[in-house]
């Protein structure tokens, strides 16, 4: 009802979150995946391909130029700055 009446930043809002409840909110870091800069908060490649809603099979990820095998995704972090390639394999002709 508060903010009916009066029109505050969203910077205001965080800033009155984090005092009133001792938080920070996460909004994650800037990545480059193939050539569009995204924002994601996660925290390794398989946290990628999860919000990415990568399919499981038919997927290679390449972090700066080099392959990633898909067993190493859950170990492979991510960090602000970084560049990955996603290449999905598709059927036909």
């Amino acid at each position: 009802m508060f903010l009916k009446y009066v029109r505050l930043s969203v910077a205001t809002i965080l800033v009155i979150i984090h005092l009133r409840y001792n938080t920070c909110i996460d909004f994650g870091m800037e990545i480059t995946v193939n050539n569009k800069k995204v924002i994601t908060t996660a925290k390794n490649l398989e946290e990628l391909a999860l919000e990415l809603d990568l399919p499981k099979k038919g997927v290679a990820i390449a972090v700066e130029k080099k392959m990633v095998p898909s067993a190493e995704w859950s170990t492979t972090s991510i960090q602000d700055g970084v560049s990955i390639i996603i290449i999905k394999a598709v059927c036909g002709g």
